[in-house]
C-alpha cells in the first residue's frame, strides 16, 4: 500500500514538474513502484508456497483436536 502511495505521489509531482516546464524526474517513481509491487507480490506467492505444508499440518492438528468437542443436538 505504501508503494502505491509513493508511486502516486511521485506521479502527481512529476506531472506538476512537467506542466511547469521542468524536467519530470519524479515520474520514475511509477515504474519503480510497479516493479516493487510485482516483487512483493512474487515474494508473497513464494512464501505461501513454501509454508503450505506447515499450514496444512497445523490445520489438520486443530481439526483433529476439536473433533471430539463437536456439540450434539438434542432431538426436538
Amino acid at each position: 500500500m505504501a508503494i502505491g502511495f509513493g508511486a502516486t505521489m511521485g506521479a502527481m509531482f512529476g506531472f506538476a514538474q512537467w506542466i511547469l516546464g521542468r524536467t519530470p524526474w519524479s515520474l520514475w517513481s511509477v515504474p519503480v513502484g510497479i516493479v516493487l509491487s510485482v516483487l512483493v507480490w512474487g515474494a508473497g506467492r513464494t512464501g505461501r508456497g513454501l509454508g503450505y505444508d506447515q499450514v496444512r499440518i497445523l490445520y489438520d492438528f486443530v481439526q483433529n483436536s476439536l473433533a471430539p468437542c463437536e456439540p450434539t443436538r438434542p432431538d426436538a
